[in-house]
């Protein structure tokens, strides 16, 4: 290899022969190093986690590779180890390496990654995606530019505590997007893991297997927006941080309380789509935006009501305007809709909005397009 001494890029991709990356130590101008593809590559040879100026090193897809060399690369701006799917384990860092600012892993069922990944110092993202079992260390608490961190769809999530020092168990990574959705997260794993991404602002926890939402969420006190769809677990939710603006659990086929009283001036969008067996919400919420309860047929009607004392005045309004014209053995009214939070409200809400308001039976509301039809008509008449 010395004879290549200026080499500069070195591409193997999809050699079907390679079989192991020889020693490349001879190649100390090598900034770009791809092997991608080969599917009977083995074994990489510890010079190549010693290259200087390497930039760019791609082991995407190789199928037979177990093990990846200890590696420190300060010069690497992109590393590759997707759907390597027999690799198990993240290669040691050796050593600081902070021009690498993501890394991102899908379909490689890598089980650990090590505590020395916090020589990663400048890693802004991160992201794990079919993984099988992620072991997170401690010292993914201490990364001080991570700012979006995803694991998703893996088999199992858990957090490794040994090493702890006092000082660690005082901080909270500065992550502000978090994703730890369908990895079959328990009641067990929030306690911890929330403790440790308490400057979280959007958490996405959709998918998992928790059957509360465990009070320690209150101590996320820059959370925004929360995401809980899918948890077909979840029983109830009875906390949520003071400054939480939107909140998501759509198809939680096994919530059937939400308690709202406390602390939620700030909550601006509601969505519960598909939550079949809800029945009870509680709390009255100000400021609420928008309210989405699609096929929650056991929610009472006092629940349905949290979505009349949120939408405009328009909507009682309206409805008091057809008790009064239904004494007219025929009318229509025809309006125009500009908001769709009104249709909504107005549509979900209809059948319960009539009976608050007295409303005769043969009153009928319908919608096409932006045209709000809303009539009586006598049933001995043929004028309509």
């Amino acid at each position: 290899m010395q004879r290549f001494i200026c080499l500069k890029v070195l591409n193997f991709s999809n050699c079907e022969l390679v079989t192991r990356i020889p020693d490349v130590s001879g190649l100390p101008n090598l900034e770009k190093l791809s092997f991608r593809d080969c599917e009977k590559l083995s074994k990489i040879h510890e010079s190549v986690g010693f290259l200087d100026k390497l930039r760019y090193l791609d082991a995407f897809h190789c199928k037979n590779l177990k093990t990846f060399p200890p590696i420190i690369l300060t010069s690497l701006k992109q590393l590759n180890l997707s759907h390597c799917s027999t690799l198990e384990s993240f290669p040691e860092i050796l050593g600081k390496m902070e021009n690498l600012t993501e890394l991102r892993i899908i379909g490689s069922p890598i089980k650990e990654l090590p505590s020395s990944i916090q020589n990663l110092n400048r890693l802004r993202k991160l992201e794990l995606q079919i993984c099988g079992m992620v072991q997170l260390p401690s010292s993914i608490a201490m990364f001080s530019q991570l700012g979006l961190m995803c694991v998703s769809r893996c088999e199992g999530l858990w957090l490794s505590k040994q090493d702890i020092s006092e000082e660690w168990e005082t901080k909270s990574s500065k992550t502000e997007f978090l994703i730890l959705s369908y990895c079959n997260l328990s009641d067990d794993f929030l306690p911890i893991g929330l403790t440790w991404f308490a400057n979280v602002k959007d958490l996405d926890l959709s998918g998992n297997n928790f059957t509360i939402l465990h009070a320690c969420i209150k101590e996320c006190h820059f959370l925004r927006n929360l995401k809980l769809d899918d948890c077909v677990l979840i029983r109830e939710i009875t906390v949520i941080p003071c400054k939480l603006e939107t909140l998501s659990a759509k198809r939680c086929k096994s919530l059937k309380y939400i308690d709202l009283t406390e602390e939620c001036q700030s909550l601006r969008e509601l969505i519960l789509d598909d939550c079949i067996y809800l029945r009870e919400i509680e709390g009255v919420l100000p400021n609420l935006d928008h309210f989405s309860a699609k096929n929650c047929t056991l929610l009472t009607s006092q629940c349905a009501s949290l979505l009349v004392n949120q939408v405009p005045l328009l909507i009682p309004v309206l409805f008091y305007l057809i008790n009064m014209l239904s004494c007219i053995h025929n009318f229509m009214l025809i309006i125009m809709v500009f908001s769709l939070q009104i249709v909504d409200a107005i549509m979900y809400q209809a059948d319960w909005l009539m009976e608050c308001f007295g409303i005769r039976e043969n009153t009928y509301i319908t919608l096409n397009g932006s045209m709000l039809f809303i009539g009586f008509y006598h049933p001995h008449s043929n004028l309509l």
